[in-house]
């Protein structure tokens, strides 16, 4: 066990960016409610460096020699855990250890879904977010954009076949009930326009005593659907 067994609590899909040295590691954790029934994602994003992850349930604390899943590539690192798995834990919690094999800056995110109310995962502006659907099943994302800029999307597939599909007021997109969708073969990208009328619906730009032109912020919301079992990273940006 690690000296420090201090545990940084994560808020459900928000990132938590952090640095360490070579041979450093930090545990994350994020905490499942009695009887509720969900899967889990933990990415881990570098920006330099490479940091591994170590993930464990039911209130263990992982190490590089114990732990329940793991994933230590070059650069991304994702741990998926089915609502199915044996190791499954409800009413306990989940901890991740991220260990620097080197010196590592990076941005970590435990997403818990579940079943009877989708969790969002918060996308950031440039910074890609990967999880893992099982077939016919979907991941729920959020993006807080500015009405002046249009968006990109862009879902690349590591393996299988996501579908993505987007509105701005279902906060759970889905193939029957969206107002954007991609859904080719593989890799999908949606393109939309701030000059679009479906665009921020309602979010009527102003201006200020001064002269200047307000643009309220909006939330894009996003759904992949796993068309087969897919693993796969969502990419959201920004321009004027």
């Amino acid at each position: 066990t690690f000296a420090s067994t201090t545990t940084a609590w994560l808020q459900p899909g928000v990132p938590q960016s952090g640095s360490l040295l070579a041979g450093e590691a930090r545990y994350y954790g994020v905490r499942v409610g009695e009887g509720e029934v969900g899967s889990l994602t933990v990415d881990l994003t570098p920006s330099e460096g490479d940091p591994d992850l170590y993930v464990s349930g039911s209130d263990r604390y992982p190490t590089p020699e114990d732990y329940q899943w793991s994933s230590a590539s070059q650069g991304a690192d994702v741990v998926y855990v089915s609502s199915r798995d044996p190791l499954a834990c409800s009413g306990c919690a989940y901890r991740a250890l991220v260990y620097a094999y080197s010196d590592t800056s990076y941005s970590v995110t435990m997403s818990l879904r579940s079943t009877a109310t989708p969790s969002l995962t918060v996308l950031q502006a440039g910074v890609p977010s990967s999880a893992h659907v099982e077939q016919g099943e979907y991941a729920f994302f959020a993006f807080p954009v500015q009405r002046n800029a249009s968006i990109s999307i862009a879902l690349t597939a590591f393996s299988g076949d996501p579908d993505l599909y987007a509105s701005f007021t279902t906060q759970a997109p889905t193939a029957d009930e969206s107002t954007f969708s991609a859904a080719s073969l593989t890799n999908d990208l949606l393109s939309i326009t701030r000059l679009d009328a479906r665009f921020c619906p309602g979010t009527n730009v102003g201006t200020t005593t001064t002269g200047t032109t307000t643009a309220p912020p909006c939330t894009l919301y996003v759904g992949v659907l796993g068309y087969s079992n897919a693993s796969f990273s969502l990419l959201a940006t920004q321009r004027r």
